[in-house]
């Protein structure tokens, strides 16, 4: 009897031995982040201004094939931005484009691109004003309307010998909320 129990004993105290690593490996594989929670964290990085964080985020969840329709555009639209913010125009393009082919279109995303070409913080050796009238273009067609947007893209058109639309834009910001520049 003693030997029963003695036997029972070990193998209980073998079958917990091992329960205990499997239990706590189903504790880690629950404990893996969910994709809303890992889109939270990158789009804290990018609040705060961690942009090479908040781009290592975003990219792993961009490769994730189980993400909803409202999560894969939230992921694209802050690549995008994540980009322009870096002033990786490349990038910036390659997240439009999929935005694009996903059927998703936002007016801001292309200002903020046409924006890079224009090189207002001086981040490149010159601007593009060709690509810039594109995206500016597009934004307009999107539906952008703000007033800044307007002097960009009447800016482009300058750049571009565009002069007509330079001045009937540059017409319409003076009729509605000059500054000096904008007279010039």
């Amino acid at each position: 009897m003693f030997k029963k129990l003695i036997n029972i004993t070990l193998i209980l105290v073998l079958l917990i031995s091992f329960a205990g690593p499997i239990l706590a490996q189903e504790e880690a594989v629950e404990a893996e982040p969910t994709a809303s929670e890992i889109f939270t964290e990158a789009l804290n990085d990018y609040n705060q201004g961690n942009y090479a964080l908040a781009e290592e985020k975003f990219n792993n969840l961009i490769e994730n094939k189980k993400l909803d329709e409202g999560l894969k555009f939230s992921v694209l639209y802050y690549s995008t931005m994540t980009a322009v913010n870096r002033n990786q125009s490349v990038k910036a393009v390659n997240y439009l484009k999929r935005m694009n082919e996903l059927g998703y279109q936002s007016g801001k995303l292309n200002w903020r691109v046409g924006e890079l070409y224009l090189n207002k913080n001086n981040q490149f050796d010159s601007a593009d004003f060709e690509e810039a009238l594109k995206y500016l273009k597009t934004a307009e067609e999107l539906g952008v309307q703000d007033i800044q947007f307007k002097r960009d893209l009447a800016y482009v058109y300058l750049e571009n010998n565009d002069l007509n639309k330079a001045k009937e834009l540059y017409q319409k910001i003076i009729n509605n909320k000059p500054t000096a520049v904008d007279y010039l």
